[in-house]
């Protein structure tokens, strides 16, 4: 795909699986191609790049190595998955490794010949049979011819796998994430593992798995014993500090504040009187017939 979201659907992956059956160069190809010459770059001419393909994939990698160098293709190992097209090793693509995946009633076995006739052969195909592109037989002959010239090989081994379906439905069989093929997915990771992994590897692995377990334990610890402060302290002495602001508002600082401003009318009125000013006298208000008198 050119991104995680390209997504068409069954009929649009349909569509774009038969153009690309076709020989047609899409989109995903050429972008497949700058990401696999980019990942070749970065591990360096020492180094080895581990493609996993799974069903119209497949078909997206054999149009896209097309354009690889042999160079390039002897540093990369690829497994197919389902796969609606095979890829081998051979004198014009000379991978250090191919395997193909297929679950006995994967429905793409239907349109993948090759695959088909391995199955009902018996004969897998095996690593470094590289005589197909030259035995100028028919294409069954050339996959017995390998399988026979490579059996000698101890290092050899089949580049097709037939799996027993471990759901009994096609469908869910044919997915990369289902127990069919993630079996064999697990199988390739320990294998990964073993050959280019160190042997430091595991047990570094495994102290970053504590050390994660033992961080989130710590996390979640310090965050309960926050929660006990604040609730029991924090929160406890910003209520007091909220009911003694309350308490010093209403008895003493209001109580304080009248008397202040008495205190002020008193101290007016005696600098009037040191300056001579009139100072008022309180109105007696007579009853009403003394004042008609």
């Amino acid at each position: 795909m050119a991104s995680e979201d390209d997504t068409f659907g069954y009929i649009g992956d349909l569509t774009q699986c038969t153009s690309q059956k076709l020989g047609k160069i899409t989109v995903e190809v050429d972008s497949l191609v700058t990401h696999l010459k980019e990942a070749i770059r970065k591990v360096g001419k020492d180094g080895r790049v581990i493609h996993i393909a799974h069903s119209q994939g497949a078909l997206i990698t054999y149009l896209a190595i097309k354009k690889l160098e042999k160079e390039e293709m002897m540093q990369m190992e690829i497994m197919c998955f389902g796969g609606a097209e095979v890829i081998r090793s051979t004198k014009e693509f000379p991978f250090a490794r191919c395997i193909n995946y297929y679950s006995v009633n994967d429905p793409l076995l239907f349109i993948v010949p090759q695959a088909a006739r391995a199955l009902r052969s018996g004969f897998m195909g095996m690593g470094y049979g590289r005589m197909s592109s030259n035995s100028g037989g028919a294409e069954g002959e050339d996959l017995v011819a390998s399988t026979l010239a490579a059996m000698a090989d101890p290092n050899a081994e089949p580049e097709f796998i037939f799996l027993t379906p471990r759901e009994g439905d096609p469908v869910k069989d044919h997915g990369l994430f289902e127990k069919t093929y993630l079996d064999a997915l697990r199988w390739e990771g320990r294998r990964y593992q073993t050959l280019y992994l160190p042997l430091w590897h595991p047990l570094t692995y495994t102290a970053m798995i504590y050390s994660r377990a033992f961080l989130s334990a710590f996390h979640d610890a310090f965050v309960n014993i926050l929660k006990v402060i604040l609730k029991h302290t924090v929160i406890r002495f910003v209520m007091m500090t909220m009911s003694v602001n309350a308490w010093l508002k209403e008895k003493v600082c209001m109580p304080f504040a009248l008397l202040l401003y008495m205190l002020w009318d008193k101290v007016k009125d005696l600098i009037r009187m040191i300056r001579g000013e009139d100072i008022y006298q309180p109105v007696v208000i007579l009853p009403i017939e003394e004042a008609s008198e």
